[in-house]
This record gives C-alpha cells, structure tokens and sequence, in this order.
C-alpha cells in the first residue's frame, strides 16, 4: 500500500511539472472589463504565469472541496459525539447495578425491576 500511494504521488508530481512547463505564457488578470470606463483608474491588473493561475485555483477548489466535506460530515461527528455520551452513562449505570447486586448473580429482569 506505501508502494501504491508513493508511486501516485510520483505521478501526481510529475503531471503538476508536465503542466507548469506546458503552461509558462503570462496572462493579464483585470479585476472589471475593459467596458467599464467609469472604473477604469481604479482597475487593477496583474499578469502571471498561466501555471500559477491553474495550480491557485485547484488549490482553492481543494480546499473548498475540504470545507464542504467537513461541514457534511458535522452531523455525523455529532451523533458519534452523542453516542459516545450515550455509551458511557449506560456503563456508568451498569456498574451502579453491579455494585447493587450483592452476588452479581442476579440476572438482567431482576435489575430491570429496580
């Protein structure tokens, strides 16, 4: 499994390099189009390498992707949190009734009664 996982890895990594190299032109960014006379003195425009645009936003759709995950699996933390609760009131209870029984013999109708 170590294999397998490092083996993808290897392969992940080297597409990420395939890309970058394919991927050097320089793109501008503008905030506004370029119709937008009214607010072009305040228009802010950069260029960057078309791998970097690609890789910030798989990166933020990774991330994304991990928030919405997180926030779809709350409800079940939340009932494993409650369970937990649950699981160690009924075995406090258990040892109230053990200690109850005088024997421990007693069986499971007869503490049911209690």
């Amino acid at each position: 499994m170590k294999l397998f996982r490092s083996l993808i890895f290897v392969c992940t990594g080297g597409l990420i390099i395939l890309l970058c190299l394919a991927n050097q032109e320089m793109v501008t960014i503008r905030v506004l189009p370029d119709g937008f006379s009214l607010f072009n003195k305040g228009q802010f425009i950069a260029e960057f390498p078309l791998f970097l645009i690609i890789l910030f936003f798989s990166f933020l759709g990774i991330c994304f992707g991990a928030c919405g995950e997180w926030v779809r699996a709350n409800r079940n933390r939340r009932r494993a949190r409650l369970e937990r609760k649950e699981y160690k009131n009924l075995e406090k209870e258990l040892l109230v009734a053990r200690k109850k029984s005088k024997n421990g013999s007693e069986d499971l109708l007869a503490m049911l009664e209690d």
